[in-house]
Formats: C-alpha cells, structure tokens, sequence
C-alpha cells in the first residue's frame, strides 16, 4: 500500500477528513498531494526491498487527479514500476480519460466510494451531494475503462429504512 495524497475536498459526515482539515493551519490545503517523483521513488524503494512484490495498491482517500499529475504519475510508473494497481475513488472524481491513462499503465481496480444507493441517505446523513446521475456516470465510466468496479457501501446504518436498502440494491443491480 502506498498513498501519494493525504485529505479530501469533501465534507462527509462519517469521515475524519473533514474535521483533521480544521486543525490544518491556515493556508495549509485540506488535500495535499505528493510528487510524483515522491511516489515512484518510494514504490521504486519497495521493490528493490519486497523481491516478491507483484501488486500495488494506492490508498488515498481519492486517487489524486490534478492537472498533469497523473499524465507525470503514468510516464514514470510505466518505467520505473509497471505493476497492476488499484485506487479509491469518488462519484463527482471519477473522469473517463484519466481512467483511460491509468488503465494503460497498470489500473486494474477502482473502488468508489458511494456509501449508500439512496440519494436520501447520502443528502441527509452522510453528508454526500452526488446525485444519481454522478453516481451512475461515474460507473459507466469505470465500466468504459475495462478495468474493475467496486463499490463502497455502509449497509444497515441506524438511519436507514428498507426502501433506502432497495434503493442500494437497484443502484448496484443497475
């Protein structure tokens, strides 16, 4: 596991982001990112020491996704790691073409994070504004890329009714 961000932009009701943003000091971002040349020298690190090491997995909150980061991050994975690897995403994150990129030099997993299927759950208790529609478009965009979806969910929340758990289910049947 390697993680080449710390923080999320979001505000989830669940999630210790939010509140470790607030003792950041002012003018220190919420969501600070590595270099890529950090990252790679720290996978490039672990394979010199882990002679087995077959699989990468990146553990951020979400898979940084700033402009020319990932178009860096690609040239230098594919030269100096080229190993499968998975990330962590989020609906309003998700962009096909940058799928696209990482597919190419190892993605073979994203895992989005949606927590619930019901809109009302994600609005009202988790604090969570993506609506359906970004939920489903970032699936098919996953689907698009060829590589593998997953789905994060916290099912049977104490504020969650039968028709929200129906709600889940049509969402990942769909």
């Amino acid at each position: 596991e390697v993680i080449a961000s710390r923080g999320c932009p979001f505000t989830c009701s669940y999630c210790c982001c939010v509140n470790l943003r607030r003792l950041l000091p002012q003018g220190i971002p919420g969501v600070r990112t590595r270099s890529v040349d950090s990252v790679i020298a720290e996978l490039t690190e672990a394979k010199q020491h882990c002679k087995k090491l077959v699989f990468v997995h990146f553990y951020d909150e979400i898979f940084p996704n700033l402009p020319g980061w990932v178009d860096d991050f690609c040239v230098k994975y594919r030269r100096h790691i080229h190993l499968p690897f998975t990330i962590w995403s989020h609906p309003k994150m998700v962009d096909l073409e940058m799928l696209k990129k990482l597919k190419a030099v190892g993605l073979t997993e994203v895992i989005m994070v949606i927590q619930s299927g019901s809109e009302r759950m994600r609005r009202e208790v988790f604090h969570r504004y993506e609506s359906q529609q970004d939920v489903i478009g970032a699936v098919r965009a996953i689907r698009d890329t060829g590589v593998w979806g997953s789905f994060d969910l916290m099912l049977q929340h104490p504020f969650e009714t039968i028709d929200d758990l129906k709600a889940s289910y049509a969402l990942v049947k769909e």
